[in-house]
């Protein structure tokens, strides 16, 4: 059993949690990153794919897309269905 706290608006919140319920899945074929910089791309994009119950199969040609879509979406405030 594991203990956190915070403080939001000014009201301290605590959290209890257990890190034996937790099962680590590693999925040997999602798409890989080539660079240090595409990480947070790469890693909202498969959440993305995964919440949609799509496969990931991007690769790291598709960040300078999904740069200026996640953008796009930001700015509209809602996600777009993706052409897969």
């Amino acid at each position: 059993m594991h203990k956190m706290g915070l403080v939001y608006n000014g009201i301290f919140l605590s959290f209890i949690f257990f890190l034996e319920t937790f099962t680590v899945h590693v999925n040997k074929e999602y798409p890989k990153q080539d660079n240090c910089s595409d990480c947070g791309v790469f890693t909202l994009k498969g959440i993305d794919y995964i919440s949609r119950n799509l496969v990931p199969n991007f690769s790291a040609n598709d960040m300078p897309y999904f740069r200026l879509l996640i953008t796009h979406e930001l700015i509209l405030g809602k996600l777009l269905t993706p052409n897969v």
